[in-house]
C-alpha cells in the first residue's frame, strides 16, 4: 500500500504545469522563443507551434524539439500572417490555450537610433512594426479564438487562455537601449495593461515578461556590433553575463522560459529547501506552508504569535512542519525563530515575512480623525516586523565571509499598489513593505540573496473575513461574506484564493525565479492594472 501511494504521489508530482495545453510562440525558432517552447514541452504541453519568419531555423528547431513542436511560417509585421498562424494552430489542435508574443528585433545601432536629434523614423517604424504592431496582432488574433463570441450585444463571454508578451528592462528604465527598441518595449508593457482591462472580463489573462540582457543570438549580435568586432563570441557572451547585479547567478534564456511557464500555467519547486514563515498558523501563511511542503520543502517552520493555532497547523501539515512561537513586533523573538530554524536544520533557504494585521476600522479611515496609536500598532507588525524578518534572515543567508544564497519574500497587498483600498495604517504599511523590498534587494543582490514581495487581491482568509464582517455590521453570515469577497474581482471565471497567492510564493522561492529580485508580484486578476471610466454610453437595442 505504501509503495502504491508513493507511486501515485510521484506520478502526480511529475505531471507538468502545462499538461495538455496548446501553445503558439512567435519568434519561436531561436533565442527566448525557442527556450520557452522547450520548457513548455517539458512541462507537458500537448503541442507548441513555432511561428517564425525564418523558414530554415524554424523547421530545424521543430525537429530538435520533437513531435510536439510544429513550425508555421509567420511574419508578425503582416497581420494576415499572424491570423493565419493562429488559425493553423486551431485547425490542427482545436483550440489555443497559450499565446507567447516573443518575436522582436533590436534594429541597427547608429546615430539614427541612439541620438534623438538624429533619429531615423524609417528605422523607428521598422522596429515598431515588429515589436509593437506584431505584438498587437498576436494579442488580437489570440483574443479572437480565446474569447467566445458574446451571446448578445454587450454580453461577456470567453473560453479563457493566457497571452504573454516579451518586453524588456529597456521598457522599464530609460537609457538601456536605442530609442526605437526602448520605446517599443515601454509600449508593450502599456499594451498588456490595456488589453488586460478588456480581456479579464472574458477569463483571458494578459501578462508580460521584462528580461535582463540574455546571451541570445540577437543580443550577442548587438553587443558584437557595439564592440566593433573587438571581441569573439565567447568574450561577448562573458561580457553579457557579467553585467548583472545578482551575485552568483546569471540571467539565462531558461530563466525567462520558466517565467513564461509560470505565467502560462494554471499555477512552480522547493526540493530540500528549509523555509520559515511568520504568521504561518492560518490564512495565507498556512496555505503557503502547505504548498511549500507539496513542492518538496524538507522543512517548514511556522513562526506565529498564536501558539494554539500554530501547533494545530503544524500537526495538520505533517512531520515536515514545525511550530515556533514568534511575536514579530519583538526583534529578539524574530531572531530566536531564525536561530531555532538554523539550529535544527543547519540553514535557512526561504524566509516568508507573512505576519500582518489590518488594525481597527475606527479612527483609521479618515485622515482628520487618524489615531496615531493605532497607526503605530499596525506599522509595528507589518513594517517593523517585516524589517526584522529580513534583517535576521540576511544574518544567516548572507554571512560576512563567503558566498550567500536564499530567497526572502514579503507579503504586501494591492492596498500598497493603489490608494483608497484600505485604511490609512494598512495601506501605508503595505506601500512601505514594497519599498523595503526594493531597498533590501539593492544590497542583498551583492550577496546572492533575492528579495521579492507578493501583493494579493482580497482573499477570504480569517483576517479579511473578520474585517469585512465588521464593515457589514454583522448583517451577513460567514458564507455570504466569503461570497462578497470572491465577487469583488475583475477576472471572469476565476477568484483569488489563498492557494493562488501560495503558488506565487512557491515560484519566487524556487530556483525557477533565480534571477528575479526586487519584484512585486501582484496577484489580482489585473485589478490594479487599469481603471474603467464607466462612461454613460447609451445601450444598443437588442436585435
Amino acid at each position: 500500500m505504501a509503495g502504491g501511494g508513493e507511486r501515485l504521489l510521484s506520478a502526480a508530482a511529475s505531471k507538468g504545469r502545462l499538461e495538455g495545453k496548446v501553445a503558439l510562440v512567435t519568434g519561436g525558432a531561436s533565442g527566448l522563443g525557442k527556450a520557452a517552447a522547450h520548457e513548455f514541452i517539458q512541462e507537458g504541453a500537448q503541442a507548441v507551434i513555432l511561428a517564425d519568419i525564418n523558414c530554415k531555423l524554424g523547421p530545424e528547431t521543430a525537429r530538435e524539439l520533437g513531435p510536439k513542436a510544429h513550425f508555421v511560417h509567420c511574419d508578425v509585421a503582416a497581420e494576415d500572417s499572424v491570423a493565419a498562424a493562429v488559425d493553423a494552430a486551431v485547425a490542427r489542435h482545436g483550440r489555443l490555450d497559450v499565446m507567447l508574443n516573443s518575436a522582436g528585433v533590436v534594429g541597427p545601432l547608429s546615430p539614427g537610433t541612439s541620438q534623438l536629434a538624429s533619429l531615423d523614423f524609417a528605422q523607428f517604424d521598422a522596429v515598431m512594426s515588429v515589436n509593437v504592431r506584431g505584438t498587437l496582432a498576436g494579442i488580437k488574433h489570440a483574443t479572437r479564438v480565446m474569447v467566445a463570441p458574446p451571446a448578445g450585444a454587450g454580453a461577456d463571454g470567453g473560453v479563457g487562455g493566457s497571452i504573454i508578451c516579451m518586453a524588456s528592462i529597456s521598457g522599464i528604465l530609460g537609457g538601456l537601449g536605442t530609442y526605437p527598441y526602448s520605446v517599443s518595449k515601454f509600449a508593450i508593457a502599456g499594451i498588456v495593461k490595456a488589453a488586460a482591462a478588456e480581456l479579464s472580463r472574458h477569463g483571458v489573462r494578459v501578462n508580460c515578461i521584462s528580461p535582463y540582457a540574455v546571451a541570445t543570438p540577437m543580443v550577442v549580435d548587438q553587443f558584437s556590433a557595439l564592440l566593433g568586432g573587438a571581441a569573439d563570441e565567447a568574450q561577448v557572451v562573458a561580457i553579457i553575463r557579467g553585467l548583472g547585479e545578482l551575485k552568483g547567478a546569471t540571467c539565462e534564456a531558461v530563466d525567462i522560459a520558466r517565467a513564461a511557464v509560470y505565467l502560462a500555467s494554471d499555477d512552480a519547486k522547493l526540493e530540500g529547501k528549509i523555509a520559515l514563515i511568520t504568521g504561518g498558523a492560518s490564512g495565507l501563511g498556512k496555505a503557503t506552508a502547505h504548498e511549500f511542503i507539496q513542492e518538496g520543502a524538507a522543512a517548514v517552520v511556522i513562526a506565529d504569535v498564536n501558539s494554539r493555532l500554530g501547533l494545530e497547523a503544524a500537526e495538520e501539515l505533517g512531520p515536515r512542519a514545525q511550530f515556533v512561537h514568534c511575536d514579530v513586533t519583538v526583534e529578539e523573538s524574530v531572531a530566536e525563530a531564525v536561530d531555532a530554524t538554523v539550529a535544527r536544520h543547519g540553514r535557512l533557504d526561504v524566509m516568508l515575512n507573512n505576519a500582518g494585521v489590518v488594525g481597527s476600522l475606527a479612527g483609521t479611515s479618515r485622515m482628520a480623525d487618524l489615531d496615531l496609536a493605532q497607526f503605530d500598532a499596525v506599522m509595528a507588525v507589518n513594517v517593523r516586523g517585516t524589517l526584522a524578518g529580513i534583517k535576521h534572515a540576511t544574518r544567516v543567508m548572507a554571512p560576512p565571509v563567503g558566498a550567500g544564497s536564499g530567497s526572502i519574500l514579503c507579503m504586501a497587498s494591492v492596498s500598497g499598489v493603489l490608494g483608497g483600498l484600505g485604511t490609512y495604517p494598512y495601506s501605508v504599511s503595505k506601500f512601505a513593505v514594497a519599498g523595503v523590498v526594493k531597498a533590501a534587494a539593492a544590497e542583498l543582490s551583492r550577496h546572492g540573496v533575492r528579495v521579492n514581495c507578493i501583493s494579493p487581491y482580497a482573499v477570504p482568509t480569517p483576517m479579511v473575513m473578520d474585517q469585512f464582517s465588521t464593515m457589514l455590521g454583522g448583517a451577513a453570515d460567514e458564507e455570504q461574506v466569503a461570497a462578497i469577497i470572491r465577487g469583488l474581482g475583475e477576472l471572469k471565471g476565476a477568484t483569488c484564493e489563498a492557494v493562488d497567492v501560495a503558488k506565487a510564493a512557491v515560484y519566487l522561492a524556487s530556483d525557477d525565479a533565480k534571477y528575479v529580485s526586487g519584484h512585486n508580484l501582484v496577484v489580482d486578476g489585473g485589478f490594479t492594472s487599469y481603471k474603467r471610466m464607466n462612461l454613460p454610453f447609451p445601450k444598443k437595442p437588442q436585435e
